[in-house]
């Protein structure tokens, strides 16, 4: 199985701009796999959308590129 670094991308909201982030990684199947693990692991619960693939509503990414393309 191969290992997914987790990353959220960056986001402006309201004045509270955030760059993208790794939020950790897994060992898992697919990339969607180690996302729920590393939701699991830090105890995300309702702020984690699986179906969607999301944290806080901001997509989940496997590398620092992509997720740093919306706002760094």
């Amino acid at each position: 199985m191969p290992a997914y670094e987790v990353w959220v991308e960056g986001y402006a909201t309201t004045g509270q701009p955030a760059p993208a982030s790794c939020l950790g990684a897994a060992v898992a199947d697919t990339f969607e796999a180690a996302c729920a693990k590393v939701a699991w692991r830090n105890n995300w619960g309702a702020d984690y959308d699986p179906v969607k693939n999301t944290f806080w509503g901001c997509h989940l990414f496997d590398n620092a590129v992509d997720a740093r393309r919306s706002f760094g």
